[in-house]
């Protein structure tokens, strides 16, 4: 038996499919700059997205929306007075 190296499937990308990947890498900035450049502020749906998804895998992967209303309040640091 030899101590060959495995080379079966962790074979590199070539020199070509790195280059193909910056420049789709590239291009995603451009675009996402470009959307960040029509939109002055960041919108509602933009601002609760994440932290409702997280409060809903908190919650199990399931809820319904009344149940998350104050897990998500306090995780976005709404006051009392205005909940």
């Amino acid at each position: 038996m030899t101590d060959a190296p495995d080379t079966g499937s962790t074979k590199a990308p070539s020199a070509a499919a790195l280059k193909a990947r910056a420049r789709r890498v590239r291009r995603g900035e451009t675009v996402e700059a470009a959307a960040r450049k029509r939109t002055s502020k960041a919108s509602l749906q933009g601002m609760l997205q994440i932290p409702l998804l997280e409060t809903l895998e908190e919650a199990g992967g399931r809820a319904r929306p009344s149940d998350l209303y104050q897990q998500l309040a306090d995780r976005l640091g709404v006051p009392d007075d205005l909940r």
